[in-house]
């Protein structure tokens, strides 16, 4: 009778410290998201580790990991945490997307970028390969088809997410920069290439203009107090010569973002379509003449 006990007992107690792990697994996880959520990073990476000492074959804490180090600017170890995920979860989509990045963020020269920003553009393929309809990843793609100067492919993107999220007035922003980058010389592919556009490199066909155009204004109808598109846009009508349309946008931009990283530029942008004023209206005038 005895062994028959003890036989029943095991099981169960074997049970309730699994039931245990368990919980105590989620607890820290939840905790670490928490943080996280909060700001509190290294408490983040100390609860991530936690959960990972309970059980190390955890790919979502191992994932979390990474995200908490990234945070950390600590992309070296945020991609080992990454890493580990896919091995311990080959169908993680969330952990080749994160991965990208951080692998990107890592120690390069600026001749590497190129190619890293190859590399990185499979991992956030797998992603979508994995989960199709993943809009971030198609977000990211879409900044390294710009990155890489390679504009069509960054339109198809960015259609591609509209047709998932019709509302996204993010997608439209990064179409209309698609658009206002084609043909743009190689020298000119870099990080957030927004904040580097001249006016000085061949002017582009008048249709893809107003393709990126009429991207902006999809953007603000979607979010009307997007500033970033009407500076786009300002930049957009100054390549065209419109500089009272330019002007406008670029006054919009910064009442709506006074502080912003490209509110310097769009001041600097606004002078010099304000001075084009004088000489627009001469053309203007001159069109005219010919018809009376």
């Amino acid at each position: 009778m005895k062994r028959k006990v003890c036989h029943t007992v095991i099981p169960g107690i074997l049970l309730l410290l699994l039931a245990f792990t368990v919980s105590q697994l989620g607890c820290h996880r939840d905790e670490a998201k928490l943080k996280l959520s909060q700001g509190d990073v290294d408490g983040a990476i100390a609860s991530y580790r936690k959960a990972i000492e309970l059980d190390p074959k955890d790919a979502v804490a191992h994932h979390g990991l990474g995200l908490a180090l990234a945070e950390n600017e600590d992309f070296e170890e945020a991609v080992a945490a990454y890493l580990k995920a896919i091995e311990l979860d080959p169908e993680y989509a969330e952990a080749y997307n994160d991965l990208g990045w951080a692998y990107f963020n890592l120690d390069w020269t600026t001749e590497e970028q190129i190619e890293v920003c190859k590399q990185i553009l499979e991992f956030f393929k797998q992603a979508i390969t994995l989960k199709p309809n993943y809009t971030e990843a198609y977000y990211n793609i879409v900044q390294v088809y710009l990155n890489l100067n390679r504009n069509t492919e960054a339109i198809e993107a960015c259609k591609q997410i509209i047709v998932l999220n019709p509302d996204s007035f993010d997608a439209y922003y990064r179409l209309a920069l698609a658009y206002s980058f084609m043909d743009r010389p190689a020298e000119m592919n870099v990080i957030f290439a927004e904040m580097c556009i001249k006016f000085d490199f061949p002017r582009h066909k008048s249709n893809l203009f107003k393709e990126a155009i009429e991207a902006c204004k999809k953007a603000i109808a979607v979010k009307p107090d997007y500033a970033r598109a009407y500076f786009i846009m300002g930049v957009v009508y100054h390549q065209m010569k419109q500089y009272t349309e330019a002007t406008q946008s670029y006054e919009k931009a910064l009442r709506l973002k006074p502080d912003a990283v490209w509110s310097d530029k769009a001041r600097k942008n606004m002078a010099k379509a304000r001075k084009r004023f004088p000489l627009q209206k001469k053309r203007l005038l001159r069109v005219k003449s010919r018809f009376f």
